[in-house]
């Protein structure tokens, strides 16, 4: 196995043990939308997406907002993540064509 069975805490919300970060990978996989509650800083939350630009590398977009802010507002930035996500990859695909 190429990760570890638990991780440093940056915050008192990091995920440290591998089952939980599994299970919130899981539902990233799912969904498409990534979710950071305060796991890297406190007071500071981020909604993110992953793509792949014409050449196959993988690149992401995070949106970061103040924790205070977050509760009301992260449905609709992952919907407007996954938008911009879809507009970017329909623009990549009819330029690399």
């Amino acid at each position: 196995m190429l990760i570890g069975r638990a991780y440093e805490q940056r915050t008192p919300k990091t995920l440290q043990r591998i089952d939980a970060l599994l299970s919130d990978l899981k539902t990233a996989r799912r969904t498409g939308v990534a979710y950071d509650r305060e796991e890297h800083t406190l007071g500071v939350c981020a909604v993110g997406v992953a793509l792949q630009d014409p050449l196959g590398n993988s690149v992401a977009i995070s949106v970061p907002v103040p924790s205070q802010r977050f509760p009301d507002r992260h449905t609709l930035i992952a919907e407007r993540l996954m938008a911009t996500k879809r507009a970017l990859e329909t623009h990549m695909s009819s330029a690399a064509a």
